[in-house]
């Protein structure tokens, strides 16, 4: 065992030890091989009947393989194919019995005898130690077995024939080495070597040419036409594929000369279940499938969904360089987030099928539709990573996931819609019913449990126990029929590559008038407005016309709604946000900065309209606001002042509600007032009995609130707390506001402030905008607060029309 071991590079060669009577203590040091890497003695030293029946299984399956998949009729031995196949080069595998033939069943005899027979063509070879005290079971041909091998009697000698002499020998066994000495350093080298040694990589690059040579071939019908001429690294030949038929890219190298050719079409591989435990090799599966599909398909032809619900940022760099194929990306997912992406996705489905059937059933699929209109319609790829998040829990939001995925799965087929399901284990998905991941016909099985195996490839297909080594997988096309199994070295895809690559690709897309950007969702990260282009922002936001006026309030946390609040000419279109602030400045960091965030965005939100724009800072003087504002202030599209001039601006707007009334004039220009840190103001303390309370001014405020909307004044307030909110605004006021903005807090005020707990579960960086007469209830990600640049050029484009200036 010792010179097997050594006499090939630490890691190609794998033992198979069977020690029914020494249970383990035969084999000495070699033992110790486990501790570094349990694969180099195949998990343990085996003793069991039923284990010696299990492994010689183990072993004929392998044997099997090899001939069958990897030798066929190119390679008379697994040298001949080690020395083609490079990266996804099979290990030699020795079988040891001790105490044979105890424990040997006549099942497991047959195996042995075919083990013996056709092993060593496939690298796989037997020692066994005979003990002839040893009694054998019936039906079990010991001297059957033992013929079929090279004997070696260790006390009576031997006898060989050499140019025609006969020689007798005796045999003098070299003696093992004792404990701590040469056998134990033989044996810590090749397990360091072993447990260290850098599994040689299959480059994307690769792979991807032998999907060319497959291609070139003809070997794949599926395939299309122009991917002979795609080159990974020649930009110049990306895009050229269509989706008509399908979408197919490489995802490793099976055999010598293959590649592993993962396809989704609209007929028998709609979609896809991918399962590795941590460490197997997973993501980088799904980055060199991307890298594949990107290269062969051009954003028209193709649309992906790219959503992770893991606390990782694997999907981060395609938001980061703006993949131009990629509709949504998701980090850190929301289960609510995930929802909303399959509505989207379902909606899309109905708006095919809108379309064919307004060809009055001419055509029957959007595959037959663009063959007929020449119309372009790209496939969707929805790429669910961690998906068993989205259905951890038996809740309506679990079940209304469930039921999206199955009708997403069972219809989209026909309308060019797939699905690649990724997990690390199948387990504790209470929402999902089983029966789902089982309609989806294509598998992809890397090192799993067993339990997770058979759930992926069916019961009686084992080819999943014999994948040890993180890249390894099986691609089963047929709902795991075991004819229908590739074993594959998964390709790798650096993440420098994979960023150079993505920055490329962003520039053709550019220069060829693909300007989408992705949808972005990165858990509870505050999103950054400066990747929002101001005139782009301007134009959306300015879209309606002089009214409604419409605010951003935050990115919105689901697919197709929008993170914005409309103040309409009608009662009760006046903001009330409330998120704590616990810093000393409005700036600083947490809520501090969420709350200026809101404060920047909410104005910059007004100032892309004509209105008028008053703010009334009720903060420290250092509290930053001005600062933040300051490319506003400069152009004199707003005005702030401090709570000195609270009385004064507010009769200014009490005298021009008075006079727009008296002249019912609903036309006229918009004004907004902007009190921030309302709860500081003491002046509107609902406690008649404060000495700071003035009653006038309260009133001149309810008034404003309650009448003002219908003549285009509007009131936009942000408050720390609930509590200090309840001190300054009387009831009568809070029934005038009907847009609420709620950030974290406890169950029971978020009860008061909008009628239900949800602001108790938001995450940092996370707001709800409620409105109960429009009956909406919107999750947003805030915005970071707005740099001085970018306010500088939204500044620039606004109407400059306020007429006062700082004070």
């Amino acid at each position: 065992m010792l010179r097997h071991l050594a006499s090939e590079h630490p890691g190609d060669v794998r033992l198979c030890v069977f020690d029914p009577v020494g249970l383990g203590q035969s084999v000495g040091d070699v033992l110790n091989l486990a501790e570094y890497d349990p694969d180099l003695i195949s998990g343990k030293v085996w003793s069991s009947a039923q284990d010696l029946d299990g492994r010689l299984a183990e072993l004929a399956a392998h044997i099997e393989l090899v001939i069958q998949k990897y030798l066929r009729t190119a390679y008379e031995t697994i040298d001949d194919f080690n020395a083609d196949a490079g990266e996804v080069a099979e290990p030699y595998r020795v079988l040891v019995l001790f105490d044979f033939p105890t424990s040997l069943s006549e099942e497991s005899a047959s195996r042995l005898k075919s083990i013996l027979q056709n092993g060593p063509r496939c690298g796989v070879f037997t020692i066994m130690a005979l003990e002839e005290t040893a009694n054998a079971q019936y039906g079990v041909g010991v001297s059957a077995l033992t013929n079929a091998t090279r004997r070696l009697a260790l006390e009576s000698g031997f006898q060989a024939e050499v140019d025609g002499y006969k020689l007798r020998y005796s045999f003098e066994p070299e003696v093992l080495p004792e404990a701590n000495s040469v056998a134990q350093q033989v044996i810590e080298a090749i397990g360091r070597e072993a447990a260290t040694r850098t599994a040689t990589a299959v480059s994307v690059d690769k792979t991807f040419g032998l999907f060319n040579a497959v291609a070139t071939r003809g070997l794949r019908a599926e395939l299309p036409a122009a991917a002979t001429r795609t080159r990974f690294h020649d930009p110049s030949t990306w895009w050229q594929n269509d989706t008509v038929r399908g979408i197919s890219a490489p995802i490793g190298q099976k055999g010598a000369r293959e590649a592993a050719i993962l396809t989704f079409d609209s007929g028998d591989h709609a979609g896809g279940l991918l399962v590795g435990r941590p460490g197997s090799g997973k993501t980088t599966l799904l980055h060199s499938y991307i890298a594949g599909l990107t290269t062969l398909y051009s954003p028209e032809e193709l649309s992906l969904y790219l959503i992770d619900f893991k606390e990782g940022v694997e999907f981060k760099v395609y938001a980061e360089e703006g993949l131009p194929h990629a509709r949504v990306v998701a980090v850190e997912s929301d289960r609510e987030f995930g929802l909303s992406v399959l509505e989207s996705v379902q909606l899309e489905i109905s708006r095919r099928g809108e379309l064919l059937r307004g060809t009055g059933g001419r055509q029957a699929s959007m595959q037959a539709l663009r063959q007929a209109t020449g119309q372009t319609m790209p496939r969707i790829l929805l790429i669910f990573d961690e998906f068993q998040v989205l259905f951890a829990r038996n809740d309506k939001l679990g079940l209304s996931a469930a039921d999206l995925l199955e009708s997403i799965i069972r219809q989209g087929r026909g309308f060019g819609v797939h699905v690649l399901l990724g997990s690390q284990s199948l387990a504790g998905m209470d929402a999902l019913g089983s029966h789902v991941h089982q309609l989806l016909p294509v598998k992809i099985l890397l090192p799993a449990s067993e339990q997770d195996a058979h759930k992926v490839l069916g019961d009686t297909n084992n080819a999943g126990s014999y994948l040890a080594t993180a890249g390894e997988g099986i691609l089963n096309a047929a709902g795991g029929a075991i004819e229908s199994n590739e074993r594959f070295k998964g390709s790798i895809l650096t993440e420098m590559d994979r960023v150079v690559r993505l920055q490329v690709m962003r520039e053709k897309a550019d220069t060829l008038g693909f300007m989408t950007r992705p949808m972005v969702f990165e858990g509870s990260k505050a999103a950054p407005l400066d990747t929002v282009s101001p005139a782009s922002f301007r134009e959306e936001l300015a879209a309606t016309g002089w009214a409604p006026l419409r605010i951003r309030a935050g990115r919105p946390m689901a697919v197709g709604q929008l993170g914005d609040l409309t103040l309409t000419r009608d009662a009760g279109a006046n903001v009330l946000a409330i998120m704590r602030s616990t810093d000393t400045q409005i700036g600083g960091e947490s809520s501090g900065a969420l709350a200026l965030g809101l404060v920047a965005i909410s104005v910059a939100s007004v100032a892309t309209s004509s209105a008028n724009i008053d703010i009334i800072d009720f903060l420290s003087n250092d509290d930053g606001l001005d600062a933040a504002l300051e490319p506003f202030l400069e152009t004199q599209r707003i005005t702030l002042r401090r709570r000195r001039a609270f009385r004064d601006t507010l009769e200014r707007y009490a005298a021009e509600l008075s006079d727009r009334i008296e002249r019912d004039d609903t036309r006229a220009g918009a004004r907004v007032l902007f009190l921030v840190g309302i709860h500081r103001a003491r002046e509107l303390d609902a406690d008649s009995g404060s000495l700071d309370a003035d009653e006038d001014l309260a009133e001149m405020l309810t008034q404003v609130m309650r009448d003002g909307p219908e003549f285009g004044i509007h009131v936009w307030m942000w408050a720390e707390s609930l509590s200090a909110v309840a001190r300054r605004l009387t009831s009568d006021m809070m029934r005038e506001i009907g847009w609420r903005i709620a950030g974290r807090m406890s169950g029971e005020d978020s009860d008061r402030l909008i009628g239900n707990r949800l602001a108790s579960e938001l995450r940092d960086n996370q707001l709800v905008l409620t409105n109960d007469d429009f009956g909406i209830s919107t999750r947003v990600i805030a915005y970071q607060p707005p740099s001085r640049i970018w306010l500088t050029e939204l500044a620039n484009l606004t109407p400059h029309n306020n007429g006062d200036s700082h004070a």
